[in-house]
């Protein structure tokens, strides 16, 4: 019994190490981050990626992510930054954080009227129960594909993107994927994409990848 308990004190010791060198990981990443923004010029780049990496180890550090959202801020990442500040404003409110609240959502508030949005159009011929949409490898939640979605309507969902290159899929059970692209030039802009029906896939073939966002056997 003496063992097991000298074990376990052993097994403790370790996590509480492994957890302060996390720590000390995230704040070290942190600080980087900082001096990055404070360079003269200012690395926004880097120090974009260093508080990601922060905020990675540790997701429960409202300030880490605010400084991310105001580095996403300056590099033009509109939509992503919109998205953290909400985040922010939200865990904020959990805490009693009343400065960070208004401080995020004064923010997110400025940054709406800038978003770009990508508009993807499901028609009710090409809908199937079964399918899925991802954008960018991520899937779209399909509460929000089948929200307010009737037998015989239109599927419509809007995202707000940044501007860029956005590869959207669209894949169901025994189909091919269909897999285009949409450019968003810049901010303020509003960019449709219409999924065209799936087509089936002949007996035993493989799509290149297993993921929400992959591409294979798709067309463009």
């Amino acid at each position: 019994m003496r063992r097991v308990a000298v074990i376990l004190a052993v097994s403790f010791v370790c996590l509480d190490a492994r957890a302060d060198d996390e720590q000390r990981m995230a704040e070290d990443l942190f600080n980087q981050g900082l001096a990055a923004m404070a360079a003269s010029p200012p690395d926004y780049p880097r120090a974009c990626r260093l508080f990601e990496g922060s905020y990675k180890i540790d997701p429960s550090k409202q300030g880490t992510l605010l400084n991310l959202a105001g580095c996403h801020e300056q590099i033009g990442k509109v939509a992503t930054a919109w998205s953290e500040y909400r985040k922010v404003e939200g865990m904020a409110a959990a805490t009693n954080r009343t400065d960070r609240v208004k401080l995020a959502r004064e923010h997110w508030q400025a940054l709406e009227p800038r978003l770009s949005y990508l508009k993807i159009v499901i028609l009710p011929s090409v809908w199937l129960p079964s399918m899925t949409v991802a954008v960018d490898g991520v899937a779209v939640p399909a509460a929000v594909i089948d929200a307010d979605a009737g037998p015989k309507a239109s599927r419509v969902v809007s995202l707000a993107v940044d501007p860029g290159t956005h590869q959207i899929v669209a894949r169901a059970p025994g189909k091919r994927d269909f897999v285009t692209k949409a450019v968003v030039d810049d901010a303020k802009q509003t960019v449709s994409v219409q999924i065209l029906a799936l087509v089936e896939a002949p007996p035993g073939e493989r799509t290149a990848s297993s993921g929400p966002g992959g591409g294979g056997g798709g067309k463009e």
